[in-house]
This record gives structure tokens, sequence and C-alpha cells, in this order.
């Protein structure tokens, strides 16, 4: 008599493409680590907010819609969600979820002007700009123009008179308002951040404000944003 042989354990998993329940709950849980509702992942990601609530609710979902959402949790291949991969656990996503809350935090941020921009710069001993989407060559120059301006500006805001701070607001709302003929905006946020030196052992912690500006495509612009809990100074 013949017996059957026992299943190995050893075998790699099955490489596969993700179910739409296994889907589901990967975005459920990547949404709710950044603190967005279905409506804000909507914006983020170019869809319905009923697409979004259709996928979280396990059902099937289009090559475009899992890219759009590849995008929207800016992952580095856009096709991350519809290539074969092994399957993995929902112990796992939810330990790569408090990972990504410990090393981030969630910051609130507002509508750019001039006049906020300026008093960003004046408060402020660091700074990080960053465009939440790729900007075209012309976006890319302005964007970069005002990130130089106001460098400058923060640097040596002490040495301009009142009068001379009104026209410092007039020309970041230019440079703004040239973003928004482009169909960007900026959103402006700002954190205090504890710095410990590391060349002098005796000398103390001391705080530091950092400014954020962040260029977001018009119309999906949101009130908070992710951002590394560690911070690589730029004074």
């Amino acid at each position: 008599m013949t017996t059957a042989a026992a299943p190995k354990t050893n075998q790699a998993p099955r490489v596969r493409v993700i179910a739409p329940h296994e889907l589901s709950a990967v975005v459920t849980l990547m949404r709710q680590a950044r603190q967005w509702s279905q409506e804000q992942l909507a914006d983020v990601s170019g869809l319905t907010a009923r697409t979004i609530q259709r996928l979280e609710r396990g059902e099937p979902s289009s090559t475009d819609t899992r890219r759009a959402l590849a995008r929207a949790f800016e992952a580095d291949d856009i096709d991350c969600f519809n290539k074969p991969q092994t399957p993995f656990s929902v112990e796992e996503m939810q330990a790569d979820r408090e990972k990504l809350e410990r090393e981030t935090v969630t910051l609130a941020v507002s509508r750019a002007t001039g006049k906020k921009l300026a008093e960003l710069g004046e408060s402020s001993q660091a700074d990080l700009f960053h465009a939440a989407a790729e900007l075209p060559r012309k976006a890319a120059e302005v964007f970069a123009a005002l990130t130089d301006y106001w460098r400058e500006y923060r640097d040596a805001s002490d040495l301009y008179s009142e009068v001379d701070k009104l026209e410092v607001h007039d020309e970041f709302q230019s440079r703004l308002d040239e973003l928004r003929a482009m169909s960007f905006s900026l959103r402006l946020g700002e954190r205090v951040v504890t710095v410990s030196p590391t060349k002098d052992g005796d000398a103390p912690p001391f705080k530091v404000k950092v400014a954020y500006v962040v260029a977001f495509p018009m119309g999906k612009e949101p009130d908070e944003i992710r951002t590394g809990r560690a911070f690589q100074f730029k004074f």
C-alpha cells in the first residue's frame, strides 16, 4: 500500500496579484495611517468617493484605479497593486502601519498667501520645500525661484522695513498666482523640533522652527500631511 507524501512546508508562497479583499485591507490601513477620510483619498487619487467605498468593501477594481491609488500613496512603482507578488498577512500590514506611525508625524497645513509665506520666513530657522506631484518644467522653475527668494528673505528679514515687507508680500503673491495659473497651489505648515548637538557633547539641545511649503495640484490640496519624524536640516 502506498501513502500520500506529506506536504512540504518549506515551499515559497505562490506569487500572485493581490486579491480585492486584500487590497481593501491595504488601502484602508494606509488611508487611516495618514488620517485621511475616504473623501480625502478620493481627492488625492483623482478617484470618486464611491470608487473608494466600493474598493474598501472588497469589490474588484481596474488597473487604472490601482495605479491611481499607488500614486496617491507615493509608491515607487505605480503598478505595485497590479503586479504578482508574495501574499502578505493582515498582521504584516498592521506592523507596517505601526512603523509608519512611529516614523512620521501628522502636520496641519493651510492655503498659502504672499503674506503668510513672508511671515513663515520671518519666524522659521529651517525649511522643507516639496512638490507632492511632478511639476511641468515651467511650474518647476517658478517653484524653484520662489524657494530661492523665500530663503533669501528668511535669512535677512530682520533688515527689511515694514514698507519693504509689503513689497515682499506682493512678490510672493505674484509667484503664487503664476503657479495657480498652471493649476498648482501651495500649502504651508510649521513644526518645532528639538535638535541635540553631536559635535559638542556639552552643548544643550535647542529648538528649531521648521517651515513646510508643499505644492499640490489644484483641487487635491489636503488639510494635513504626513512627514518624517526625523528631519534633515537646511538652515
